[in-house]
């Protein structure tokens, strides 16, 4: 999905908009998760197998982010 593409601008950015502001009203953390949910979304729409090497990401700075954080203290 490109982002002047007919399916981002007219399916894809007001259902993530609409969304982010319906789910807002849980909390912050609800919006996020939403923004997260919609990013994966967004990125798996092109390939879904980029969709495994991103979580993997994720994971992987989350882990070292924490293991930075607990030499830290």
């Amino acid at each position: 999905m490109i982002f002047s593409s007919n399916i981002f601008i007219f399916a894809f950015l007001p259902v993530a908009l609409i969304g982010y502001y319906l789910v807002g009203r849980l909390g912050l953390l609800a919006s996020n998760c939403w923004l997260v949910a919609a990013s994966l979304v967004f990125y798996s729409y092109w390939n879904p197998a980029w969709l495994i090497i991103l979580l993997g990401s994720i994971a992987w700075n989350y882990g070292m982010g924490a293991w930075i954080f607990r030499l830290s203290e």
